[in-house]
């Protein structure tokens, strides 16, 4: 089943969108994982589908804002995407600025596999390790998962981890990479690393 993101997730999103971009309503610009039952929640302005013949991954997930991934996370299918986020949106230390290309990824919480240290804590500027479960949507009833095993990951790339830090410092333990940090260093927000500091590991 391609599990459809709640609502109250997508809000959170535009909310990292709407931070970052300094606007009163964020957007989902592209969704390269979408599905006809998960669009009527998403909203984006572009989105790729299965069900269409699409393939998200053959996309240019750059030019759209704000990119929202909730990938397949079946195993050989997650890390195609996390790889594909770090092509677009990483670069380390190096990178360029975004301007307003950002993409947040909802994964598995899976720390020891390759992908997660290759992808996200490698390449990411945040990550949130999410207290609880999400109950993801089933696509055809839109009735939410009673019994999720997995654990979930949000992680971040973008020009301003600071945006996502205020909004997902609520759902569970936010973790400024090095990358991040840099990014923060670059626009005087060394108060904001300290904080970050605190109760986390950069």
């Amino acid at each position: 089943t391609n599990w459809s993101t709640p609502p109250e997730e997508a809000a959170l999103v535009r909310r990292v969108d709407a931070l970052a971009r300094g606007v009163a309503e964020g957007e989902i610009g592209f969704d390269p994982c979408c599905n006809p039952f998960a669009e009527t929640i998403i909203r984006p302005r572009v989105s790729c589908m299965l069900e269409r013949g699409e393939n998200g991954l053959a996309r240019n997930w750059r030019g759209h804002g704000m990119t929202w991934c909730n990938p397949p996370y079946g195993v050989g299918e997650v890390d195609l995407f996390t790889a594909k986020a770090a092509q677009e949106f990483g670069g380390g230390e190096d990178r360029a600025p975004l301007g307003d290309d950002q993409a947040l990824l909802v994964v598995p919480a899976n720390c020891e596999t390759r992908w997660y240290h290759r992808d996200l804590a490698g390449q990411a500027d945040a990550t949130c390790l999410r207290e609880g479960r999400i109950a993801f949507l089933d696509p055809t009833t839109g009735a939410p998962s009673k019994e999720s095993t997995v654990r979930n990951l949000f992680a971040y790339f973008g020009d301003h981890p600071d945006s996502f830090f205020h909004v997902y410092r609520a759902e569970g333990d936010v973790r400024l990479t090095r990358i991040g940090a840099r990014r923060l260093r670059a626009r005087g927000l060394d108060k904001l690393i300290v904080r970050l500091a605190c109760t986390t590991s950069a």
